[in-house]
């Protein structure tokens, strides 16, 4: 997929349909502004996710702030209920594996 801002979307319709070949999609999420066209793309992949395999995002960004990276509250909305409500969180605690092994 192409990168496009801190979704690492792309907003080519043939390549977000591609994504239905394959069982599961893994998004990186990084912190930073989701502007409308990204989120409109996110929407659609998320929809298509949930109807034809697993979607999993990975971010170092606290969920209960996802809500604030969008522009647009009411495209947040849709697509944070459609992750919230279908999903499984693990989250995980301690210092990274990065750090651990450069004071070694």
């Amino acid at each position: 997929m192409t990168l496009h801002g801190n979704l690492q979307l792309s907003t080519h319709a043939e390549e977000v349909g591609d994504l239905n070949d394959s069982r599961e999609c893994v998004l990186p999420w990084r912190p930073g502004r989701v502007e409308p066209t990204v989120g409109y793309t996110l929407l659609d992949i998320v929809d298509q996710r949930m109807q034809t395999g697993s979607l999993i995002i990975t971010s170092q960004f606290p969920t209960e702030h996802w809500h604030s990276m969008f522009s647009d509250a009411t495209l947040a909305e849709a697509i944070l209920d459609r992750i919230v409500h279908r999903s499984h969180r693990i989250g995980l605690k301690g210092e990274s594996l990065r750090k651990q092994a450069a004071k070694a």
